[in-house]
């Protein structure tokens, strides 16, 4: 969990000011070429125009309502677009199974998978390396669809155990299985290998 900085060490906008300052700083990065705190950024092709300014004066309100300081938005901007992609999918926590039940998500093998074993790193690697990673669940979106019970579980996995590949966590991967009436949260650790009956669970 990342350390709250203290107001002492981090100099924040006034509250009042902070959502004409998100979007300020966001028009001037529609600019081809501009300075910002001294520095003179890159000239850009791309502009924002699919963003109009009332959601992004939306944006500022709510990231003032949830304490964002101005460094943090600036560390949201400069953020990799993988962990912008987190982000995002993480919105959509609560709409996992409304994904499940409109056939928006798959039940994905990594390749060779499908005919024999392959070890949990190599899955993980792959995953990362072709941008996978960010469109399969988490822990909490596994823990959504073990609240929703056996019912919906075996109606939607069968005899498949789903597994979460963005909730790794100390070298194990999170997944559900049936077992009796109940769904179950377990984990299974990457040195270990994976079968067609161990797919990841993501978003299409």
């Amino acid at each position: 969990m990342r350390n709250r900085h203290s107001f002492k060490e981090v100099k924040t906008c006034q509250p009042a000011k902070l959502t004409s300052w998100v979007v300020v700083s966001l028009e001037l990065w529609r600019q081809p070429c501009c300075h910002i705190t001294g520095v003179m950024t890159p000239e850009r092709e791309e502009d924002m125009s699919s963003f109009a300014k009332g959601q992004l004066a939306q944006l500022g309100n709510k990231l003032q309502e949830a304490s964002w300081s101005a460094e943090d938005v600036t560390n949201l901007g400069q953020a990799s677009i993988e962990r912008l992609t987190e982000i995002r999918l993480s919105l959509n926590k609560s709409d996992v199974i409304v994904a499940i039940e409109d056939g928006q998500t798959e039940l994905w093998l990594a390749p060779g998978q499908d005919t024999g074993w392959v070890q949990g790193r190599k899955i993980l690697k792959h995953l990362t390396d072709t941008g996978l990673l960010a469109s399969c669940v988490d822990l909490d979106e596994l823990r959504a669809v073990q609240a929703k019970g056996i019912d919906f579980f075996r109606k939607y996995f069968a005899a498949k155990i789903p597994f979460g590949w963005r909730g790794v966590q100390d070298g194990f991967v999170p997944y559900l299985f049936g077992d009796g009436g109940e769904v179950v949260l377990y984990w299974f650790h990457l040195g270990r290998s994976w079968s067609a009956d161990y797919p990841a669970l993501r978003r299409k």
